[in-house]
């Protein structure tokens, strides 16, 4: 069985300090940056990091040898950051083959949980009604 679920601020944190190589209590604010932004959507949590880090918000610091953060104050405000997000997001999804698209498209449709062997069945259909088609 695949569930999605939202990741808690504690989870983010805990992705974050990992993934930047810092304390969780330094990490905090830039996971709570993220979960408002995201509301814990995992595969927006991942965008978001991307677009703060291709718009030099996270950097690596070579004089401190650490990634480092700024403006997280402006940012919290700033609503184009968010819809910037799905803007990224789609053009992720648009760069997949058709049939990774038709799967997630299917998987959408099913739900939040589902067994894997489903969505399997389902794809198997939408092949064959596919190559009818053609």
């Amino acid at each position: 069985v695949v569930e999605i679920r939202e990741l808690t601020l504690e989870a983010v944190n805990e992705y974050l300090s990992q993934t930047l190589q810092r304390r969780g209590e330094e990490c905090m604010p830039l996971s709570k940056l993220v979960v408002n932004f995201t509301s814990g959507n995992i595969f927006y949590v991942r965008q978001y990091i991307d677009f703060l880090y291709k718009n030099g918000h996270i950097y690596y610091c070579l004089d401190e040898l650490k990634w480092k953060w700024e403006g997280l104050g402006l940012l919290q405000s700033n609503v184009d950051a968010h819809e910037s997000i799905e803007n990224v997001l789609e053009k992720n999804i648009r760069r997949l083959g058709k049939e990774t698209i038709e799967a997630l498209k299917l998987a959408s449709a099913i739900g939040g949980r589902f067994d894997a062997t489903v969505l399997d069945s389902l794809v198997k259909r939408w092949r064959a009604t596919a190559t009818k088609e053609c």
